[in-house]
């Protein structure tokens, strides 16, 4: 009979099917780990980053020490919004930056 549907056939499609769909979500997992470490275009000027490299502007929602592109020091969300205030004489007197972001290594 023609219409027949072979049952090894039929399991084999199915297999390949599941190895499909698991390959495609290894790959999203992968680019998304992939941003992650790469980070985000930006100046720090917005919240909602935890780090910040200052050399080559770019943000990342990952605790990382140095930036993946460049190999500099990144600073934390909290030490790059206080920074610019560290310039103005009324207002730095109140700050307590932490010493590798004084003003003198910049």
């Amino acid at each position: 009979m023609e219409g027949d549907i072979d049952l090894d056939q039929l399991q084999k499609e199915e297999e390949e099917s599941e190895k499909l769909q698991k390959s495609k979500e290894e790959v999203k997992i992968r680019e998304r780990e992939e941003m992650l470490r790469k980070g985000r275009p930006g100046k720090g000027h917005q919240r909602g980053y935890k780090r910040f490299c200052r050399y080559c502007f770019t943000e990342y929602m990952i605790e990382i020490d140095t930036c993946t592109h460049c190999r500099k020091e990144t600073m934390t969300e909290e030490v790059c919004y206080i920074l610019p205030w560290a310039f103005i004489p009324e207002y730095s007197q109140y700050l307590t930056i932490p010493n590798f972001c004084y003003i003198g290594t910049l």
